[in-house]
């Protein structure tokens, strides 16, 4: 086992008021005591940040251990866990980085990234179980199709109470509506081979998300591959997003199957009127600092990704859905409107990286536009 330090952590205000970077100090000390090559070819980098879940951890590995060609890479967000003592006996060949503080997902991921050396890169979380057939699926498709950034297989709920997998659906891919109201496909919906078929679709969860190396260089900014002002929440469909603006396709593979033990639930592809006591009853059993981060980072994406003549065709649908949720918040969670501050305190370093994206994009916005709601046409998804 392999232990990187991170530094020291900065103070509470710093966490709370500066934007995280990768810096490339950062970057150098992740990379610090690697006998690996800048790449290795065909090895898929495992990578999975813990905080207070060891005791699910063990199972997440267990698949990976034995499995040739295989990197691992933990990132301890939580100073309270001896990780390292963990690792040595359950994972002695992974390599383990210690951020010495909370850092939140994308910072801790970002240096689990620029620690690893995989020509593909797996987001597992330590409640997702994935099949000892996901990884091999999902490289062949990937080898297979050279212009696929990202995929992700069909995740099935895990009832983490009575420990067993069930056929409800956790995730088959995630959609991006007309008023970028993100949805997970099939969300809820119990297994009946729906969705044995694979498709394009607008992005994947984080969880079991695979990824090619190249694609994620494509589309780092400053060193981050995810954008660390997002803390918590919807990192993963802002890097979809890039991705796709990048020209990069993302699929949705079912024969890569797991099973995730989800603790928060979406509506899925329901309306919010017609599931308004779920909705309510989903959003009470959140932290105020989730509802937080989520408002917040809904902000950032758009500012970031969005063309400016696809906004305009969507701007009502946008501005009503946004508005629904403030007039929410307002009244069953004032606190997250502490949003709209540091979305403004954030606003200069955004615009700084919308430029970059914008720069880079290849697909045009009418075609980045065909993706919003149940995205194109299925033909057009399968081919």
């Amino acid at each position: 086992m392999k232990s990187i330090a991170s530094g020291r952590p900065p103070s509470s205000a710093d966490r709370q008021r500066r934007p995280m970077a990768l810096t490339d100090e950062t970057r150098a000390t992740a990379s610090r005591g690697s006998d690996l090559p800048a790449t290795r070819e065909g090895v898929v980098s495992v990578l999975v940040a813990t905080h207070r879940d060891l005791a699910l951890l063990e199972r997440a590995l267990d698949v990976f251990t034995t499995m040739p060609g295989i990197e691992i890479v933990i990132v301890n967000n939580d100073p309270s866990q001896d990780v390292q003592s963990w690792a040595a006996t359950h994972v002695p060949d992974a390599r383990v980085i210690e951020m010495g503080f909370d850092a939140g997902y994308p910072r801790a991921m970002n240096a689990a990234i620029a620690a690893s050396r995989g020509e593909f890169v797996l987001l597992l979380d330590s409640d997702l179980f994935l099949s000892s057939s996901y990884v091999p699926e999902l490289i062949r498709f990937l080898a297979s199709r050279p212009k696929v950034g990202a995929a992700g297989g069909k995740l099935l709920r895990y009832d983490l109470q009575m420990d067993c997998e069930t056929d409800m659906i956790d995730t088959v891919g995630v959609l991006l509506g007309h008023n970028r109201r993100i949805t997970g496909r099939g969300e809820g919906e119990r297994d009946h081979g729906q969705y044995n078929d694979a498709a394009q679709v607008f992005g994947i969860d984080g969880a079991g998300m695979f990824l090619r190396r190249s694609a994620l260089e494509s589309v780092a900014l400053d060193g981050e591959y995810f954008d660390s002002s997002f803390f918590m929440h919807k990192e993963d469909t802002d890097l979809c997003w890039r991705l796709r603006l990048a020209g990069w396709e993302i699929w949705y593979v079912p024969s890569a199957a797991g099973a995730h033990g989800r603790t928060t639930r979406g509506l899925g592809r329901r309306p919010y009127l017609s599931g308004l006591s779920a909705f309510h009853r989903n959003e009470r059993a959140k932290r105020p600092s989730v509802r937080f981060h989520a408002t917040k980072n809904q902000w950032l994406m758009l500012t970031k990704n969005e063309d400016g003549r696809t906004l305009l065709r969507d701007l009502p649908l946008i501005l009503g859905r946004e508005s629904c949720v403030l007039l929410y918040n307002a009244i069953f969670s004032p606190s997250t409107l502490l949003a709209v501050r540091d979305y403004f305190r954030l606003l200069q370093p955004t615009m700084r990286k919308r430029r970059l994206i914008k720069e880079r994009q290849v697909i045009r916005p009418s075609d980045m536009h065909a993706w919003f709601g149940t995205g194109p046409s299925r033909a057009r998804q399968s081919r």
